[in-house]
């Protein structure tokens, strides 16, 4: 996933990983009940999101689960999505942002606003 983020820096921000594989707590059957890896990624803006998302289901189908057949969920967020779902309070946003591990990058801040 490195090579991936490496080579669509210009429009990655940052790539997180959630879930179980975060917590440490991996499948120990990997062969028959594999953990799955679930993925945050999170562009700088808008405009590459649809040819980012297509580049990495290609990426992770050729590179990732036919050749170690674990299955990877990833969710393709903007910047702005992002920070707006931290000052909407989302629950899932405010759970990767607390317990998510950053793989690429740096998670986006937003700390509410000033004179709040």
């Amino acid at each position: 996933m490195t090579k991936f983020a490496a080579s669509h820096a210009k429009s990655l921000e940052t790539v997180i990983l959630i879930g179980s594989v975060a917590k440490g707590r991996v499948r120990s059957d990997m062969v028959k009940a594999p953990s799955d890896i679930d993925l945050v990624f999170v562009l700088k803006n808008a405009r590459e999101k649809e040819k980012f998302f297509n580049a990495l289901i290609e990426y992770i189908n050729k590179e990732i689960s036919s050749v170690y057949g674990i299955v990877c969920y990833p969710l393709v967020l903007t910047r702005s999505e992002y920070i707006g779902g931290l000052e909407r309070r989302n629950a899932f946003i405010i759970k990767v942002q607390c317990e998510g591990v950053e793989l690429y990058g740096r998670k986006p801040r937003r700390f509410g606003k000033v004179g709040a």
